[in-house]
């Protein structure tokens, strides 16, 4: 998972009396596993969906998918409204799914399909100021400004396609039961902020093409990824100065845990190049994944090959 958004909601640290739990993600297994799964479990009977995993967030659980799959073209807005009004605690499952985004299947735009957005806008007004959590389950690029932006959208989590263990694998991260289940993911692709900031399809020029040559504000940038602790970056020291063509270099980084929880860190190196060269403006060199306890320092040793 990747921690997108968190208002200071995550981890959930208690027990809640009334949940909802709404979207067209939110009981739909066969839509969680995306298009290249296993076909072990065909009845799908061992998966746990959002709704059943997260049953233990709370006393009581309201549920509605609000419109019946994920191109949500039919929404039932009463439905959303009543099972949102009055809950303590507001999860909203969206996304593409297998339904969007498979094998001969391409999208036309970056909206979230249908009216899942208005879903989302419905729960998050009938919320009445109760923490509203968004669990996206996609894995291309969807416009999620208005729950980044929106004061009334707690924290988001871009889910991808979590496949049987969903409900367990929600429960433990958002619980943050084990020190492991904190998110610590990284955006593997950059997700634009509108159409405008994509090349166009039929240009096989790299320029604007993936994080190495994007340009301009992206919605969420290759390599982002919050987690529920913080982490102070003290120092970095590079050697050599200079190198000759086919040298490596070593990057040493010390950083300090200064958050309450141990969790997992992801430290990563980008390099760029002089203006001019035929280069990429940024690439991701080395990269590490460290664990640390609160208030512990660590230097970590990366080599750029």
């Amino acid at each position: 998972f990747v921690l997108l958004k968190n208002n200071d909601v995550l981890p959930i640290k208690k027990t809640y009396k009334r949940m909802a739990i709404v979207g067209p993600f939110a009981d739909n297994v066969y839509q969680l596993y995306g298009d290249y799964n296993s076909d072990i479990d065909l009845t799908k009977k061992f998966a746990k969906t959002p709704k059943v995993g997260l049953s233990g967030l709370a006393q009581d659980q309201e549920f509605t998918t609000g419109c019946p799959d994920p191109h949500c073209t039919t929404y039932n807005s009463a439905s959303v409204k009543e099972a949102v009004s009055g809950a303590d605690v507001v999860v909203v499952c969206l996304g593409l799914g297998v339904a969007l985004e498979a094998e001969s299947n391409d999208r036309r735009d970056i909206d979230l399909p249908g009216h899942q957005l208005q879903l989302l806008k419905d729960a998050a007004s009938s919320a009445a100021g109760a923490p509203v959590i968004v669990l996206l389950f996609n894995a291309g690029a969807v416009d999620v400004s208005f729950a980044l932006q929106s004061s009334s959208v707690s924290a988001m989590l871009a889910c991808f396609y979590p496949g049987q263990a969903t409900g367990d694998a929600l429960y433990y991260s958002l619980t943050a039961k084990t020190p492991w289940a904190i998110p610590a993911g990284r955006m593997p692709a950059t997700w634009p902020a509108s159409l405008d900031q994509y090349p166009n399809i039929t240009v096989y020029a790299m320029e604007g093409q993936t994080y190495r040559y994007f340009k301009g504000d992206a919605l969420v940038p290759f390599g982002f990824g919050l987690s529920y602790t913080q982490f102070k970056y003290l120092s970095l020291d590079v050697s050599p100065s200079s190198i000759d063509p086919g040298q490596e270099v070593t990057a040493k980084v010390k950083l300090q845990n200064i958050g309450q929880y141990e969790a997992d860190e992801v430290i990563q190196v980008y390099i760029s190049w002089p203006v001019g060269l035929p280069a990429p403006i940024r690439q991701l060199a080395a990269f590490d994944r460290v664990a640390l306890k609160p208030n512990q320092t660590i230097e970590v040793t990366l080599l750029i090959k």
